[in-house]
């Protein structure tokens, strides 16, 4: 019966979208599917029951209530239990079916498009009457940001934010480094990956981390080579056997290796699971084996000096950093010691957050590790007093459930969603669910930066946004704060620049056939 609900359902879609042609989509108010929703939420619900009751019995079959890597379907079986009993997409199609059951069909508001104003009453009611000035304090500044927005969209000057379904925060294309360096030696480092070209890079070494990860080293095209990246940045990987490249087996990594670390990258991967692309990674050979590569692929862009509070590994560079890393036990920190080592630095803060913090040589009076959970109180603790009147960014990465329930603590401190930057294609999505689907999205670039603006000093906003110098002949350079932003493609320039310093350390940039001061396009002290 279920199989012939599905059949019936999927033909009748069909019909109403003319067999899917996406041309019909360009309208923005045509949803063909909209009549479906209830039916398809439905079916969803079960599926998921089905889909757990078949996982459970063969749990049972391949061994009890445990997993037997050795028949090679444990993966399998453990991403049917999460995706289907415990997705958030479940969760939320089995709330929705008990909605319709108690209230009626007409109760659903998918789209977020209707307010229930006897629930908003009814709550506001429940308020004494300065949460209320506060409250409404902060409705009045929503609304003028969401008068901003709006007057910028009809006049055609909004950032077209949440169309590029893997980058949903850019407000621009992604940056590419494609500057050759001239290092003190005079030699040239080139980038050694593009982001529209694959590279193929062989294995240079893998060392094992733990159980579940390794560290993989690559040989980037010639010893001298950069890999083009800005701090922050992902890259894609792929598989190519003797019938040429596997698209489907494509992997985003974000390199643990800095940018300028010349001739190698450096990448973290999960080899625990029986997964092709972990497996394929398990049986490469160091020295003869390869994968292939292009970037940089999206992620966040980081310019020195741009924010208060971030990461560097610039000594010149003011940000400082806060990293907060949560994980089940001490024994699953990636890199402990790497990460240890740091908070020497005064610019770099470090909390590691535990579920479980018995055992793995944790001291309970170490200020590293806090046992619990990354919420409002832990940031109410650990975020620094004076963040909001600082240009800073939040970057998150992780789970749904993680996320989401960071996003609802970090709301709760009052941060802006525009000063958080989440990493993965359904990032926008997280932030309108939390923040409502008016909420401005971060920018990818650190240059534009969060902060009040009434709180910020003209000295501090000129910082907060680049700059264009043009040049005699008409062409443009992009510098922020006085250095140039090698990431930033030179609008109009054909050539590929270099970035070298004369006898006195000026910063040029001038293009690649040149090699005197008399060509120089701009410099900064």
């Amino acid at each position: 019966m279920c199989r012939l609900d599905v059949l019936t359902l999927v033909k009748a879609i069909d019909v109403a979208t003319n067999h899917n042609d996406w041309s019909l989509a360009a309208d923005s108010s045509f949803r063909p599917r909209a009549a479906f929703t209830p039916w398809a939420l439905q079916l969803k619900s079960v599926a998921a029951r089905v889909a757990d009751d078949t996982t459970t019995r063969m749990v049972r079959a391949c061994g009890g209530a445990g997993y037997s890597q050795a028949v090679g379907i444990e993966r399998l079986l453990r991403d049917s239990k999460a995706y289907w009993l415990m997705g958030p997409s479940t969760e939320m199609a089995r709330k929705l079916v008990g909605q319709m059951a108690l209230r009626g069909v007409d109760s659903l508001d998918l789209f977020e498009s209707v307010c229930d104003y006897n629930a908003l009453f009814h709550q506001a009611n429940k308020l004494a009457v300065d949460n209320k000035r506060l409250v409404a304090a902060k409705l009045l500044a929503d609304a003028d940001r969401q008068e901003t927005k709006d007057l910028q969209s009809s006049a055609g000057n909004d950032q077209k934010q949440g169309e590029d379904f893997d980058n949903p925060f850019n407000t621009t294309p992604t940056a590419y480094n494609d500057m050759v360096l001239i290092t003190e030696d005079q030699v040239r480092h080139q980038p050694g990956l593009h982001p529209t070209q694959w590279t193929r890079l062989k294995l240079a070494k893998k060392i094992k981390l733990d159980k579940e990860n390794l560290l993989v080293i690559f040989h980037l095209p010639t010893e001298t080579d950069h890999t083009g990246t800005l701090p922050g940045q992902h890259i894609s990987a792929r598989m190519s056997g003797k019938n040429g490249p596997r698209e489907k087996f494509r992997r985003y990594y974000s390199p643990i290796s800095r940018p300028d670390d010349f001739g190698k990258l450096e990448l973290i991967v999960r080899s625990d699971s029986n997964g092709v692309f972990a497996q394929h990674i398990n049986a490469m050979a160091e020295g003869d084996d390869s994968l292939e590569f292009r970037g940089p692929s999206g992620g966040f862009e980081y310019f020195s000096n741009t924010l208060d509070y971030l990461i560097a590994d610039d000594e010149e560079d003011r940000c400082k950093m806060f990293l907060f890393y949560a994980n089940a036990k001490p024994s699953q920190i990636l890199l402990r010691n790497e990460l240890t080592r740091r908070t020497y630095d005064e610019n770099f803060v470090a909390k590691f957050v535990v579920h479980d913090g018995h055992g793995a040589g944790v001291s309970a009076s170490s200020s590293l590790f806090e046992e619990g959970y990354m919420d409002e109180n832990f940031f109410r603790r650990n975020l620094p007093p004076d963040l909001m009147s600082k240009r800073h960014k939040i970057l998150v990465c992780g789970g749904p459930q993680m996320i989401i329930s960071v996003l609802y603590a970090l709301r709760a401190v009052g941060v802006a969603s525009e000063s958080i930057f989440i990493y993965g294609p359904t990032a926008a999505e997280y932030i309108r669910a939390i923040y409502g689907r008016t909420a401005s999205l971060s920018s990818h670039r650190s240059f534009e930066c969060g902060g009040s603006p009434s709180l910020l000093t003209s000295a501090q906003k000129s910082l907060c946004s680049a700059r264009q110098i043009v040049s005699e002949d008409g062409r443009k350079l992009v510098i922020t704060e006085h250095a140039v932003s090698t990431g930033i493609r030179l609008e109009n320039w054909s050539e590929t620049p270099e970035l070298v310093r004369d006898e006195t350390g000026t910063l040029l940039v001038l293009p690649a056939a040149s090699n005197n001061n008399s060509d120089t396009l701009a410099t900064s002290e």
